[in-house]
């Protein structure tokens, strides 16, 4: 079902402010490549991220790891079948990426366990690898201890399936793709097909799970969760797309004891058997902000996009196009509180409620609400969509980018100078 004027106009504005801080910051991104060339005359700046090693095999690989004494690039240069998790110890900070000139080489995990375990202390940062299991062969693909890192910018990780037997591993069938206990952040890459008891692509019970930007797609959790699972932990979604999941419960993404935080990105196209087609924000405890974004063409019997029995506040974003078989297409609202003052939901289509159905009584509409008259896009300023925040980061930015030119360049000034007088009769 397509969006109206208004959606459409607010999604206007949603890309508007993107890129206008997009460009931004690919000036600035320039500017820091021409400042690097100009300070270091005969380096390249690209120089910087030459791999460290190069691997071929699984002893290799972790004997690279461990051995290493500082942040290093591995690359795998072939695909890697393990024997036994792969992993990332304390105090090792490691880069992963593939030397494949038509795609990714494949980390291929051992069957029940998980193929990459990042403990305490450790940093793993992926970039171009395919994180995976293959055949009938059980495991999540990356386990992140407490107290560990993960950085997700590149590659895939995919077709892990998380042991439902609690006697047959450690990760009870929780996170399919990724089971965070740490810290996961992810800026690209895709997650994708991966299936477990929850969160089927991401279960987070750790400090953070921040997305800005890549793609979790297509997994499939048999109770709750389909793309992100958040229990008693921290999510924020930035940008990105979480879309085509699937879920008795919360097709998207479900949240419980903890916050859930969207201030852009997209949750589409997933699917929940029971309720939150988009998201189930579960239970009296749990927190579903929605500042900025869109939740677009999800469906459910109850609460197509949003379903919620703890407090949703809705101070942006758009909710449009979601369809519930029962009640709620937009927006359901069970036990919780809702609150919408300044986001637009319109389009749903429910038997009971098409844009929000609340067992209360109360639309919680506020000043936002599904009144077209009385919201416009929901976010435009005087600058046509440009925030005051958005200006503000492009203008620390600038400041940065000079700031940081200048130091590299004076730094070098007084290595010559230094070097004059330690070696007066060479000048």
């Amino acid at each position: 079902m397509g969006m109206n004027v208004k959606s459409q106009n607010s999604l206007h504005c949603i890309h508007g402010r993107k890129a206008l801080v997009f460009a931004s910051l690919l000036f600035m991104v320039t500017l820091v490549s021409f400042c690097f060339v100009w300070v270091f005359t005969n380096v390249s700046p690209f120089a910087l991220g030459a791999p460290d090693k190069m691997v071929s095999d699984e002893t290799e690989l972790q004997n690279a790891i461990n051995s290493a004494s500082k942040p290093i690039v591995i690359v795998l240069d072939s695909d890697i079948k393990l024997t036994e998790s792969l992993i990332i110890p304390y105090a090792k900070d490691i880069t992963l990426t593939s030397d494949n000139k038509t795609g990714f080489f494949k980390l291929i995990g051992a069957n029940e366990v998980s193929t990459i375990v990042v403990d305490k202390g450790g940093v793993l940062r992926l970039d171009g690898v395919i994180v995976t299991h293959m055949g009938e062969d059980d495991g999540n693909g990356v386990f992140v201890n407490f107290g560990g890192v993960l950085y997700l910018s590149g590659g895939v990780i995919s077709n892990n399936n998380a042991v439902l037997d609690v006697s047959k591993g450690s990760d009870t069938g929780v996170g399919g793709g990724v089971f965070n206990c740490g810290s996961f952040s992810m800026s690209g890459g895709e997650i994708f097909n991966n299936t477990a008891r929850a969160g089927g692509g991401v279960f987070n019970t750790g400090y953070e799970f921040s997305m800005s930007g890549g793609k979790i797609s297509n997994n499939t959790a048999y109770f709750s969760g389909g793309g992100v699972d958040n229990y008693n932990g921290k999510v924020s979604l930035y940008d990105g797309i979480i879309s085509g999941n699937k879920a008795v419960q919360g097709g998207g993404v479900f949240n419980v004891w903890n916050s859930f935080d969207m201030s852009g990105g997209m949750i589409s196209d997933n699917i929940a058997e029971d309720k939150g087609g988009g998201v189930y924000n579960y239970y009296a405890f749990s927190n579903f902000n929605l500042y900025d974004g869109v939740v677009f063409n999800n469906t459910a019997p109850i609460g197509g996009g949003v379903c919620t029995d703890g407090d949703f506040n809705m101070s942006g974003g758009v909710i449009s196009g979601n369809t519930a078989k029962y009640n709620g297409g937009g927006v359901y609202v069970g036990n919780g509180v809702f609150s919408n003052t300044d986001g637009v939901i319109s389009d749903n289509t429910a038997p009971n409620g098409n844009d929000v159905y609340n067992s209360n009584g109360n639309d919680g509409s506020g000043s936002g609400g599904t009144d077209e008259s009385t919201n416009n896009s929901g976010s435009e300023s005087s600058m046509s969509g440009y925030s005051l925040m958005d200006i503000v980061i492009v203008v620390v930015i600038s400041v940065g980018v000079v700031a940081g030119a200048l130091f590299f360049y004076f730094k070098k000034k007084i290595a010559q100078i230094e070097a004059k007088l330690n070696n007066p009769v060479n000048n």
